[in-house]
């Protein structure tokens, strides 16, 4: 069993993972859009409809963005920005919050895994996750023990 740091996300950091997961899960979306924006720039003839699109195809990745703004900084968010620390063993999950609750997520009700650079995500749904960022363990051995009993078990038992 290992114990992480205790740590706080703030809205900025907030905000970048989320936008960090929607880039590294959706890029080819935001691909797709701006190649078809490029190409009706050069070939459509431009009438009314034409610009609405055009523009619409442009701006879509900023209005996302805006939206998740938006959510990162909403005042229902407030509890994920306290302070937060983890016990974690091979059976269970131990959440501890600044406020003195806590929560216990088991192993089995862990559903897929998601990594980005500074982050490891553990779904229990397809909008739920915990997050731990890499700086909370306490050493690499820690982080390696994590990264192979639990991120990647969970990887592999869920395929």
């Amino acid at each position: 069993m290992i114990t992480t740091e205790k740590f706080e996300l703030t809205k900025n950091e907030y905000l970048s993972v989320i936008i960090k997961v929607l880039i590294k899960k959706k890029w080819w979306e935001f691909l797709i859009f701006w190649a078809l924006a490029v190409f009706i720039s050069i070939e459509a003839e431009k009438d009314g409809l034409t610009i609405f699109c055009l523009i619409f195809l442009y701006l879509y990745p900023f209005i996302l963005i805006f939206q998740y703004w938006r959510f990162a900084n909403s005042k229902d968010n407030r509890k994920i920005f306290g302070e937060i620390h983890y016990e974690i063993s091979t059976e269970q999950i131990n959440t501890y919050f600044g406020n003195g609750s806590h929560s216990t997520i088991k192993f089995e009700q862990f559903i897929k895994t998601f990594e980005i650079k500074d982050y490891y995500f553990l779904y229990i749904s397809k909008s739920q996750s915990l997050y731990f960022p890499k700086k909370i363990f306490i050493n690499t051995e820690d982080l390696d023990w994590f990264k192979k009993n639990i991120f990647d078990k969970i990887k592999t038992v869920n395929k």
